[in-house]
């Protein structure tokens, strides 16, 4: 019979936290990558490397991707708070 409460449930239970906090870290580590990129992409257009409408388009899919890493970010913090 298991015993709800004991050592290993504490090792568990710290495992999941280390992980959201280690996730919220990488998380917010790629969005700053991403933030590097768009600046990237601004360059590019300016020295006509790609055009206007490449530069919306990679430009609308990153703050897809932004607004993805944001809400997985609000997520974990929100399922850490009260633990």
């Amino acid at each position: 019979m298991k015993s709800w409460g004991g050592l290993e449930d504490l090792e568990v239970y710290r495992q999941a936290r280390e992980f959201r906090k280690e996730s919220i870290k990488f998380f917010r580590i790629a969005r700053g990558s991403l933030e590097e990129l768009v600046d990237d992409l601004n360059i590019c257009l300016d020295e006509s490397y790609i055009d206007e409408e490449k530069h919306a388009y990679l430009t609308s899919q990153a703050l897809h991707v932004r607004r993805l890493i944001d809400g997985y970010i609000k997520y974990l913090m929100k399922n850490s708070i009260g633990e």
